[in-house]
């Protein structure tokens, strides 16, 4: 492991690159484990502060360590709750200063997730950090690295294309049928979904969620459609039923296993036809669950990535604008480090301030016998118009130290916990 200096930001740990999916499975933590993760922060010496990003893609730890024995030490006690394969899995995986700076940025921005652009990893990302706030495990210096990684992540999203259009499957039909579910006068025409397997369940997940519907599963095992009708709260309809109820649908989509078509092209014209505007079909099966000279509008599975592979096209165009966003923001984190001691040194001065303030007016109150209120406001307002021009030139002298900031000057920071 390569050594870090005192003050250093450290990551360890293991996503996507690192780990294949059964090991990043044992290596999740819980908000539970979390909690219990971030309680023993404190008796890891040289920690000063820790917060925990664990989500499908990834088991993360970032931590501001004292000297470069600290993340040794951090993988040393996960193992010791985790076993042997968290401490090989996490010695991989260690990145210092400003490569995890960056790290984090990339992934707040969707860079980083197996599916490019992910809106969810920004919401994780917060719900990390507001854990670790809660148990007090954070302090200055990871509060103003999640502060800029959601700051360029809602930047990335705003002005980029990196969070275009829907590029799961099931979000991809999940848009199609917003497209052409045509609202109804009266009691709005149901989603019929076909089938009850993954596919079925993923799309009909995306749905719900979506707030489309009312949503409809039939299924030739009707225990597959009630199960996916009581987790979505749906309702079903009969297997010898599916042509009325794929007449009255305003979108079918068909999921179904089969080495046949699941209706003749006679009984879809007929479901096609039997309601105005005509349903639509959308078909996931491989083979093919409808056959294709019916007359009726079929989008197929090919359809439904041809639309995704555009989507995932314009984001991956985007991703060297989102990477000039990430640029801009470590500079930021430059500046911050740099303009920090100054900083420090400010709030110091008015520390001192106060306490001499609340000395002198006790003194002058004694002396004069004039009122506490009043001899306290001519107090602060002398001596504060005293320390503002001095305070003004120490932060335009900060300024022009964060302008000279450069990655190899600021990759580590001093001092203790501010």
């Amino acid at each position: 492991m390569k050594p870090s200096t005192p003050g250093t930001l450290a990551l360890v740990g293991a996503d996507i690159g690192s780990c294949a999916l059964a090991e990043r499975e044992r290596l999740a933590c819980s908000p539970e484990e979390t909690a219990a993760v971030l309680a023993r922060a404190r008796t890891v010496r040289g920690v000063r502060e820790a917060f925990v990003l664990s989500t499908c893609n990834r088991t993360e730890f970032y931590l501001v360590v004292d000297d470069r024995g600290a993340p040794e030490r951090w993988v040393d006690r996960v193992a010791e709750h985790r076993g042997e394969d968290a401490r090989r899995a996490f010695r991989k995986g260690t990145r210092l200063g400003d490569e995890a700076v960056r790290h984090l940025m990339r992934v707040a921005c969707g860079l980083e997730s197996r599916l490019l652009g992910d809106a969810h990893i920004a919401g994780q990302l917060r719900a990390a950090f507001t854990q670790a706030a809660s148990a007090g495990a954070v302090g200055p210096v990871l509060t103003q690295l999640a502060r800029q990684a959601t700051h360029v992540a809602r930047r990335a999203r705003r002005t980029t294309r990196i969070g275009y259009g829907a590029s799961s499957l099931g979000a991809a039909v999940t848009a199609l049928v917003r497209q052409h579910q045509v609202p109804a006068s009266g009691r709005p025409r149901p989603i019929l979904i076909v089938g009850a397997g993954a596919v079925a369940r993923d799309v009909s997940a995306h749905l719900a969620k979506a707030g489309c519907g009312p949503l409809q599963w039939t299924n030739r095992s009707a225990d597959g459609a009630r199960r996916l009708a009581d987790e979505f709260a749906g309702e079903t309809a009969a297997w010898a039923d599916l042509d009325s109820a794929a007449g009255r649908a305003a979108v079918v989509i068909t999921a179904v296993s089969a080495v046949e078509p699941i209706m003749s092209a006679e009984r879809l014209h007929r479901a096609a036809s039997a309601s105005s505007p005509r349903p639509v079909f959308i078909d996931l099966g491989v083979p093919r669950n409808l056959p294709s000279d019916a007359g009726a509008e079929i989008i197929t599975i090919d359809d439904v990535h041809a639309r995704r592979d555009h989507v995932l096209a314009l984001r991956q165009a985007a991703v060297p604008e989102v990477e000039s966003l990430v640029d801009e923001e470590l500079l930021a984190w430059h500046q911050w480090l740099a303009q920090r001691p100054l900083e420090q040194v400010i709030k110091a001065l008015f520390l001192e301030e106060r306490q001499r303030r609340t000395e002198l007016v006790t003194s002058l109150e004694e002396q004069t016998g004039l009122d506490r209120t009043a001899v306290e406001q001519l107090v602060r307002k002398t001596v504060r118009g005293l320390l503002h021009g001095h305070v003004s030139a120490l932060r335009r002298s900060g300024v022009l130290l964060s302008a000279m900031a450069t990655p190899r000057n600021t990759g580590a920071f001093q001092g203790g916990r501010g």
